[in-house]
């Protein structure tokens, strides 16, 4: 009987763990919130008025100019995958559904270096809260 009860015991626990949201993952809440990516031409934090910024919703969520999806981070490891962008003859239009993988390095509390999987880094800063 002690089996049994051990046993219903370790069904019950089972059934009330929850599975963790997309975005979730080691220590990923960080992301949550608008990046602007750097570059020569731009005018930081102006150009996060604009529709420039990548948003990392907490809920897994991700949109930016023209594409939308979902993201998750685990261990530095970023993985987003465009469910929606606004050109369907666009030749973007083909990631659809491929997820993209990254790298991504926090390298302050408002900052990241994001390495593609081609090699090629980008900088991200937190868009200040409007």
């Amino acid at each position: 009987m002690t089996r049994l009860a051990a046993l219903a015991l370790a069904f019950l626990v089972a059934a009330c763990t929850t599975t963790p949201r997309a975005g979730a993952g080691a220590g990923a809440d960080w992301l949550a919130g608008s990046w602007l990516m750097l570059g020569a031409e731009t005018d930081y934090p102006l150009s996060c008025n604009s529709d420039e910024p990548i948003v990392y919703e907490s809920d897994g969520r991700y949109q930016t100019y023209g594409e939308s999806g979902s993201w998750r981070l685990d261990d530095g490891r970023l993985v987003e995958t465009a469910t929606e962008v606004d050109a369907a003859g666009d030749p973007e239009a083909t990631v659809i559904g491929r997820p993209a993988l990254s790298r991504v390095d926090r390298t302050g509390p408002d900052a990241f270096r994001k390495t593609y999987a081609d090699g090629t880094v980008a900088t991200f800063r937190r868009c200040p809260a409007p």
